[in-house]
């Protein structure tokens, strides 16, 4: 069996695959059970082709957390890169309604450390390196809808740029 694909960026938001595959059957009926199962796994990695998507937004994800920790730290250290815009304290950053008397649903964006309501924010796991650079750890973090819809139209090609230009500071959050 063998498999080639081709990812050619259309656009900054959009990216055809172009996939080609061959695979030499064994004679008929002597091996069909194993023809059938080579198929059944065949046909797998042929629908696994959009979970390369999924993976390809993680990794957005991921570089936009270590993209958000970084300019954290450079806040602390008293130099700060960007200028943060002032936070409306009880309002959603993305639909400005208040928390409410308790402040129940109030959530923090990992991307951009802005409180958000319940109704705003996304789930999504990020799978990251331990401290220890050896043990893997997955976690499920709070996005707000506009950094989700930012991360996700955000250039492939930046992100790798921007993190070969960083390669001596691991991405670990």
């Amino acid at each position: 069996m063998s498999v080639c694909s081709l990812y050619v960026q259309n656009t900054p938001s959009t990216v055809k695959i172009y996939v080609r595959g061959f695979f030499d059957f064994q004679q008929e009926g002597k091996y069909e059970l194993i023809n059938n199962a080579t198929l059944n796994t065949i046909a797998a990695q042929w629908v696994s082709f959009p979970r390369q998507v999924e993976c390809a937004d993680a990794k957005k994800l991921l570089w936009a957390i270590h993209k958000n920790n970084s300019r954290e730290s450079t806040t602390k250290e008293g130099k700060s890169k960007l200028p943060m815009a002032p936070p409306t304290p009880g309002l959603c950053k993305v639909c400005s309604k208040s928390f409410g008397f308790l402040g129940t649903s109030r959530k923090f964006c990992q991307a951009c450390n802005e409180q958000i309501c319940s109704r705003c924010s996304v789930m999504k796991s990020a799978v990251t390196l331990a401290l220890d650079q050896v043990t893997v750890v997955e976690k499920k973090r709070v996005f707000c809808v506009k950094c989700i819809n930012g991360i996700v139209r955000t250039d492939a090609v930046c992100v790798a740029r921007e993190e070969i230009l960083n390669a001596d500071k691991p991405m670990i959050a």
